[in-house]
């Protein structure tokens, strides 16, 4: 059984080390929190903030050089898209931003980057079940599934604009 004096006299005794111990506990949860709240900010690499920089330029936006580093004018422009797009206005290269960006892009039928896109890599599978087929390097099966995903991507393509 707990005998209260002696309580009362362990509370006393290490009541510095309880306060030490608490104070560590709010600063852990604070910094904690801090960097939990700011996980998305910090993630943005070099090859995110060009890629956000170049959408930018390309919506009409002004984030100064396109060079892969963040800057005022970068953070200007980007709390300007989010503001007229009415998302949380951060001023950060996050997956949410990149989002919007390129939502907006293909809206608008800006086609940004130079990368390869899916007919590249059709035709690049075009070719290789060709060669295959030529050479007899797969099964007739394996051949007939390559160019039922090559029809595939052909026929599900729309259809060019009517330009009056």
């Amino acid at each position: 059984m707990l005998n209260i004096p002696s309580a009362a006299f362990w509370v006393v005794r290490y009541w510095g080390t309880l306060i030490i111990f608490r104070n560590f506990l709010i600063v852990f949860v604070l910094v904690l929190g801090f960097a939990l709240a700011n996980t998305d900010a910090q993630a943005a690499s070099q090859a995110e903030i060009l890629e956000a920089q170049e959408l930018l330029i390309d919506l009409g936006y002004d984030p100064g050089t396109a060079d892969g580093f963040m800057s005022s004018p970068t953070r200007n422009a980007i709390r300007a898209f989010q503001t007229d797009m009415g998302m949380a206005v951060t001023g950060a290269v996050d997956w949410i931003l990149l989002d919007a960006l390129e939502d907006e892009a293909r809206a608008m039928g800006i086609v940004s980057g130079g990368g390869a896109d899916a007919a590249d890599y059709t035709q690049w599978l075009e070719d290789l079940t060709f060669d295959a087929e030529r050479n007899g390097a797969a099964a007739p099966w394996v051949i007939d599934e390559l160019y039922a995903l090559i029809d595939d991507y052909y026929l599900n393509q729309p259809a060019a604009p009517v330009w009056v």
